[in-house]
């Protein structure tokens, strides 16, 4: 890429303000000051210095702070510049020539998926394609697959398949008298799998019950298991460290205080960060953005797995709000101690209803994201 850039006369290494916001970003924030930093960027980022923008993050891959922030700042970025970029032929080609080194990285992250952003462009796209003159077998390659993928229609998600042994909905009575019983099993590690296994079948209702029915029982063998469910299972992200008395002691006293959608209102009052008109009620067009977009896959590897930031939050009060869960089960996971579940595929059914249902008042890019499948 570094040589590609030389001889193009492409800035790679970027500004010292560019520099500022990518250490920022490689520090630990809170979610509203990272959330704060990303969109600085969304905003300020042009086409000139985004490759340097690029550039930093794969030689900082290892900091998972910094990828993940990059994954969504380059998402949303190119989707806010991609017509602008279809009608450069200089920014074409670079965008192509980067599509093909980042699928080339032989690494997980969103840098396999920079031709998404293709979808549906029909013949708009076909012909910009085609009017690009190149000696790259490189870019010539990855024009021949952006054709093919701007004749792919951006339908409504086709998942028939809502449910699954990770993710479904259980009914389980007694939860109080179920976990003392569990918790006299001898072997320690059978008994911290029969109480996971209980704690992530119980509905939002017995949260409460369940969290006092284990204060008292120490999980040695997966401690990290006890409250794992609260985030995992309910999405509950704000709160930090559940084995910690002080974000415990918090989430309760919220949980006795709200009701359920306030509760999750709370959270997102709590994280700064704003998805409500001035009524109080739910702003389409930002929610639009944020199912889009905040389920974040990182920019180069990152473990694999997706961030679910504030989405699930914002799921959860479309859910309450409409008298529908989409056919989901009513929450996030049964994770029992396995990695989790995220809110990828929800979303993209929550964007399809907000669209079906003339909820924006702005107008939108509709130009794919990176998570397009």
């Amino acid at each position: 890429m570094t040589r590609y850039c030389k001889i193009n006369k492409i800035d790679f290494v970027g500004t010292s303000s560019l520099q500022k916001n990518i250490s920022q970003l490689r520090s630990k924030l809170s979610l509203s000051e990272r959330r704060k930093t990303e969109d600085n960027l969304i905003e300020s980022l042009t086409l000139e210095d985004v490759t340097a923008f690029e550039y930093w993050a794969i030689i900082y891959e290892q900091s998972w702070e910094l990828t993940y922030s990059a994954g969504r700042i380059l998402d949303v970025f190119y989707s806010k510049h991609f017509i602008e970029i279809l009608n450069d032929g200089k920014q074409l080609q670079l965008y192509l020539k980067k599509s093909a080194l980042f699928e080339n990285l032989g690494i997980i992250g969103v840098c396999n998926n920079y031709l998404n952003k293709f979808t549906n462009l029909q013949n708009s796209g076909i012909e910009r394609l085609n009017r690009l003159q190149t000696n790259d077998s490189s870019i010539s390659g990855q024009i021949l697959k952006a054709t093919s993928i701007c004749k792919k229609p951006a339908g409504p998600p086709t998942d028939a398949k809502k449910t699954n042994d990770a993710n479904a909905d259980f009914s389980i009575q007694d939860v109080k008298e179920k976990i003392a019983a569990t918790s006299k099993i001898s072997d320690p590690e059978k008994m911290e799998d029969a109480l996971t296994e209980i704690l992530s079948k119980i509905s939002y209702s017995q949260i409460g019950e369940a969290v006092n029915a284990i204060e008292n029982i120490h999980f040695k063998v997966s401690y990290w298991k006890k409250y794992s469910f609260l985030e995992r299972d309910f999405g509950f992200f704000i709160y930090g460290d559940f084995d910690t008395i002080t974000a415990l002691q918090a989430f309760i006293a919220d949980y006795n205080k709200f009701d359920e959608y306030n509760f999750y209102k709370n959270m997102l009052s709590k994280a700064e960060i704003n998805y409500f008109n001035s009524d109080a009620t739910l702003d389409y067009d930002k929610v639009f953005d944020a199912l889009r977009y905040n389920v974040v896959t990182a920019f180069v590897g990152g473990g694999g797995g997706r961030q679910d930031n504030e989405v699930y939050a914002i799921i959860k009060l479309l859910e309450l709000s409409h008298k529908t869960t989409l056919g989901y089960p009513k929450k996030l996971c049964n994770s029992n101690g396995i990695y989790g579940c995220d809110s990828r595929d929800r979303a993209d059914y929550w964007v399809q209803f907000i669209k079906d249902r003339n909820l924006l008042k702005k107008q939108h890019d509709m130009i794919a994201s990176f998570h397009y499948e």
